[in-house]
């Protein structure tokens, strides 16, 4: 069985590349710059040459594919090129895509994760959608925060989040591609808690042992920090957009899925606090 992953370096596809390692499988990455990406991934995979830019590499790298991770081209989620993946993938007869979608756009009318998602629905592939709440290592990139000042400043309020640790969702696309059941499914997958940013200052308090304060900001006022940062205004609105959307409550659901997929319960944010940020 010949297991395709598209953004096989990026947050979710490593650790579903090493998910699938640990059960003995020998994924195949797509990825751009294939000597880059055995940097990053190692040896113990297949490689093939795939640009989101470029349909002419889209038949080579779908021979012979049984199962597809797919995921929209970084930065633009263009529904025309995942359109063109997926007519490729449908000729080359792959018989299963799973596609990561996400919790807050992928709703969304108008937004393009919400227009793949409908493609999908009105194809007759065998496919299933996924779709992740907030990253846990957000906190690393690219969510602005100020941990190395003890502070995190974002327009948030008192809106909870059902953080995902990455390593799980790897996990569960690793189930997910390695076993059947899933063609025709939705999967929202969160953590087994909601948090808002005082909850998660008090946690990073006790995971480091240093005292971190959040700090509910203005839009206004969010913007202008990331700008002072180096964010351009265009990243920073749409961040402020998103942080919007999580303090109204798209993002405090909370779902059995990643638990039934993982057999156990997900990691804690505290357990990710300890393990990547604790001394």
């Amino acid at each position: 069985m010949k297991i395709l992953l598209m953004g096989a370096t990026g947050n979710a596809g490593t650790p579903a590349v090493k998910a699938l390692q640990a059960k003995g499988i020998r994924p195949t990455a797509a990825v751009r710059d294939i000597a880059k990406a055995k940097a990053h991934l190692g040896e113990d995979l297949d490689f093939v040459h795939f640009d989101y830019t470029d349909p002419g590499t889209f038949d080579s790298a779908l021979d012979g594919v049984d199962r597809l991770f797919l995921i929209a081209p970084p930065g633009s989620k263009d529904p025309a090129i995942v359109r063109k993946i997926m007519q490729v993938a449908k000729d080359k007869g792959v018989g299963f895509i799973l596609f990561q979608s996400g919790r807050t756009s992928g709703s969304v009318e108008g937004k393009p994760l919400n227009q793949i998602e409908k493609d999908i629905s009105n194809n007759d592939l065998n496919c299933c959608i996924l779709r992740p709440a907030w990253y846990m290592q957000n906190f690393h990139t690219w969510m602005g925060t100020t941990l190395e000042d003890d502070e995190i400043c974002l327009p948030t309020g008192k809106g909870k989040i059902a953080f995902i640790y990455l390593q799980d969702l790897g996990a569960a696309i690793a189930e997910i591609l390695s076993t059947d059941g899933h063609g025709g499914k939705n999967y929202n997958l969160t953590g087994a808690e909601a948090l808002d940013h005082y909850q998660v200052a008090s946690i990073f308090s006790e995971g480091t042992g240093r005292s971190i304060e959040y700090k509910d900001l203005s839009d206004d006022d969010y913007v202008k920090k990331m700008i002072e940062k180096g964010w351009t205004e265009k990243s920073a609105k749409y961040c402020g957009w998103l942080f919007n959307r999580a303090k109204n409550g798209s993002e405090e659901e909370m779902t059995a899925d990643l638990s039934n997929l993982l057999g156990r319960v997900p990691k804690s944010f505290l357990e990710f606090v300890k393990d990547e940020f604790g001394s």
